[in-house]
């Protein structure tokens, strides 16, 4: 799966039989030396380290044993659609993020099949919530908080993504928070991610 600035391959270590999966890419990636590989992981499993660091270093000696350069791989965390960042522990991915940038290895979060760095993740999270806590200490009714979320999500100009960027860009939560490009998808995103911490989605 590819962008406009990077040929991706999007390998799954969540669970099991990641020997096989890394076989599997290996398989590609000597056809094609330009693919990076993102190690993705369902958020629902981040909170098992044990876990997640045994099979991500699991991959990675694999990987390390094929001699790919670590600086073409990244681990990204997938949020199942969930912005309720409240739920998101960012002390728990520094200390995960600390551990692998030494090896080289980039963290952050996969949404819209695009990898997003931690410090845009940092951005969103500080954007949602500040959107959040706005309307939130109006005590309002569950429709008046849905409307002004809404008034404060549409005053964002509808805007495609530039030809040097990619569709999420204008589409995903973390894309429209970190750039000035939104089109339907990202207001839809914007405003549930805003509902999500307002925690009166409805």
């Amino acid at each position: 799966m590819d962008n406009k600035h990077n040929k991706a391959y999007f390998l799954d270590v969540t669970n099991e039989n990641i020997y096989d999966k890394v076989q599997d890419f290996i398989s590609i990636y000597k056809k094609d030396k330009e693919l990076s590989i993102y190690l993705k992981m369902q958020y629902d499993d981040f909170f098992e380290e044990e876990k997640i660091i045994k099979n991500l270093n699991h991959a990675l000696n694999i990987l390390n044993k094929y001699k790919i350069d670590n600086r073409k791989i990244k681990i990204g965390f997938e949020l199942n659609s969930n912005y309720n960042f409240q739920k998101l522990d960012l002390n728990k991915i520094n200390k995960i993020e600390k551990h692998y940038s030494s090896k080289g290895v980039e963290i952050g979060v996969l949404d819209y099949l695009k990898f997003w760095n931690l410090k845009q993740v940092k951005n969103t999270i500080a954007n949602v919530k500040d959107l959040s806590q706005k309307i939130k200490q109006h005590n309002f009714s569950p429709l008046e908080t849905l409307l002004n979320a809404y008034i404060k999500v549409t005053n964002k100009v509808y805007q495609y993504e530039d030809k040097n960027q990619d569709f999420p860009d204008s589409r995903s939560v973390f894309g429209v928070t970190n750039s000035n490009k939104i089109v339907c998808a990202g207001y839809i995103e914007l405003l549930n991610a805003i509902l999500d911490n307002i925690e009166e989605k409805t």
